[in-house]
């Protein structure tokens, strides 16, 4: 699993968790001002599916109306086991 983290004001230090599922990734909503995916929210300590292309925002908006946004890309490189 990795931790997201950032020092922007309404995201915490640490706010969601990545996990891997034998086929896919999911997304773990572990902050006190909430994650999305693809504008969905995720229920607080509960899972979202990440796919390929996935938008997640992080926190509520900033003072200056920005939000923390990131795409999560990920890719088979070689033959799996």
């Amino acid at each position: 699993s990795y931790i997201l983290s950032s020092a922007k004001l309404l995201v915490s230090r640490k706010h969601a968790r990545i996990l891997w599922h034998k086929d896919h990734f999911d997304i773990e909503d572990i902050s006190a001002h909430g994650t999305f995916v693809n504008t969905i929210k995720i229920p607080k300590q509960g899972l979202l599916r990440l796919d390929t292309g996935s938008v997640i925002a992080l926190g509520g908006s900033t003072p200056d109306g920005g939000v923390c946004r990131l795409r999560f890309t990920y890719e088979v490189i070689g033959p799996t086991p």
